[in-house]
């Protein structure tokens, strides 16, 4: 059953986006059976293979496998983080890394009276 869900979001992404296989093979390398496979539900895309159509197309990596849509917030978040330079991207997840740990330090010692 889960195969089923991803190839059916796979094949009406590529529809909405009005992409063959000729087309991701051409753009990406990535083989025109694997994204085949993936359409049919015999086989999932690889965690490199679905990195690699989210730079190349912008797709929906979270949606394709679970179904569920990004708020906007996190839509926003994600694109401008994949606009930042490799330094920059590491000082961002550092910075959202020490905002989360306040947060939980708060909420603990909130709890805690």
């Amino acid at each position: 059953m889960y195969f089923i869900s991803v190839n059916i979001r796979i094949k009406e992404w590529m529809d909405k986006n009005n992409l063959t296989t000729t087309k991701i093979f051409k753009d990406t390398g990535i083989s025109k059976s694997n994204v085949s496979d993936w359409c049919k539900g015999s086989k999932l895309p690889s965690s490199k293979a679905l990195i690699k159509l989210n730079e190349t197309y912008n797709m929906p990596i979270g949606y394709i496998l679970t179904g569920k849509e990004l708020n906007m917030n996190q839509q926003v978040i994600i694109d401008i983080y994949n606009k930042l330079n490799e330094k920059n991207k590491l000082i961002a997840l550092s910075d959202l890394k020490h905002i989360y740990e306040v947060q939980e330090i708060t909420i603990n010692n909130k709890n805690s009276y």
